[in-house]
């Protein structure tokens, strides 16, 4: 209903919902949270395994055809779909918005792997970048902190 929805404490951590339980442990001390396979430091691991240059982005590689590049970013995009379809599931959102440096890219990432229930509507919704794109989380406190103090 357009209302942020609070926690005890962490509330909202997309980053650390588990997707792999077999996974590398998270520095939260959990295993397999999506911050270790779909963040940018999962991105940079990822890429080096795959053989591309440190530095090399999502940009680039939606850019490139090679088997390669698509394999690096089923590694990294497909995980987060399954986060973002366990929140879905949970709470039922209209939009899921990415934002950080990376969720413009994200969105773009997960275009190959849409829902999954396709054959149902339930668990489906908008998935989009943040308009204030890596400022949205500072932005976001800004106001939050301004609107406790009335």
């Amino acid at each position: 209903n357009g209302n942020i929805v609070h926690g005890k404490a962490t509330a909202g951590q997309l980053g650390h919902i588990t997707v792999d339980v077999n996974g590398e442990t998270c520095l939260c001390g959990r295993r397999g949270c999506l911050e270790t396979t779909s963040s940018g430091t999962a991105l940079r691991r990822l890429t080096a395994a795959g053989g591309f240059a440190d530095g090399t982005s999502v940009e680039d590689l939606l850019s490139l055809p090679a088997d390669a590049a698509r394999s690096v970013l089923r590694n990294w995009a497909q995980p987060l779909r399954a986060g973002i379809d366990s929140l879905v599931a949970a709470f039922d959102p209209e939009r899921v918005v990415l934002g950080g440096g990376l969720g413009a890219a994200a969105v773009q990432a997960l275009e190959p792997f849409p829902a999954r229930s396709p054959l149902s509507p339930w668990y489906q919704c908008d998935v989009v970048a943040a308009a204030l794109g890596d400022d949205a989380g500072v932005i976001g406190a800004a106001i939050a902190s301004r609107r406790a103090r009335r």
